[in-house]
């Protein structure tokens, strides 16, 4: 498996960190793509690649899975290591071409191929609308949410929604923000969407996952999912 360098590895709260590795030669992907990384000779495992096709390095949002093989590995590595990196990318889960609002919610780390197709629009000029619905249980959960919220605050088109699942948590103390599941978000918007231009998508944990589609297939909306165990 060719190798990647290791750029930066960002802590996010106790259990994700962000992976910033130099983008091997070559490597093409599209926005909502993932990547095989296998790290000290490790099985491989795909991750969603956080970063645009357009930028430099490759980018992984990573949750740390403590009796896994590959993640415990990852999370120990700093400035330099080397990580393999399939040469191709994979995944269907991308944008729908025909739609001109994307409605994308996430949980935790779910949020990493969102931010790559948004991110790659915006690069693109994009007229399409965005609402992005996070939902963690704790804010330290919400990877990205400050960079969300100013590109919000910056393109009119854009529209960041985080909310936490337990907000009498110690560590949420002061939230002032939205609170209960993320699929309760998008039942708050379902009013104003209509099935023609308008697309949902849904990547984080299985159980949300399916609550999103039933959500969004009650109202015929189309619907794309990727799902993290």
């Amino acid at each position: 498996m060719p190798g990647g360098t290791v750029i930066d590895s960002e802590p996010v709260g106790d259990w994700i960190r962000i992976l910033r590795v130099g983008r091997p030669p070559g490597f093409e992907f599209e926005a909502g793509q993932y990547a095989r990384i296998s790290c000290g000779g490790s099985r491989s495992r795909k991750f969603s690649i956080a970063s645009a096709p357009n930028d430099s390095q490759l980018e992984f949002c990573i949750g740390l899975n403590p009796e896994g093989e590959v993640t415990p590995c990852l999370f120990s590595l700093g400035p330099g290591s080397q990580v393999g990196v399939a040469a191709d990318a994979s995944g269907s889960f991308r944008l729908e071409e025909r739609a001109t609002h994307h409605v994308m919610v996430a949980t935790a780390t779910g949020v990493a191929p969102i931010r790559s197709m948004l991110r790659s629009a915006l690069h693109a000029r994009s007229s399409s609308r965005f609402t992005i619905l996070h939902g963690a249980s704790r804010l330290a959960d919400l990877p990205y949410r400050a960079e969300l919220e100013e590109l919000a605050a910056t393109h009119p088109t854009v529209s960041y929604v985080p909310t936490v699942s337990r907000p009498q948590e110690a560590s949420n103390r002061g939230w002032a923000g939205a609170t209960g599941r993320v699929e309760a978000l998008l039942e708050a918007h379902l009013g104003e969407l209509t099935g023609a231009r308008t697309c949902v998508y849904a990547c984080g944990n299985p159980g949300m996952i399916a609550n999103v589609r039933s959500l969004a297939e009650a109202r015929n909306l189309r619907v794309r999912t990727e799902s993290f165990g």
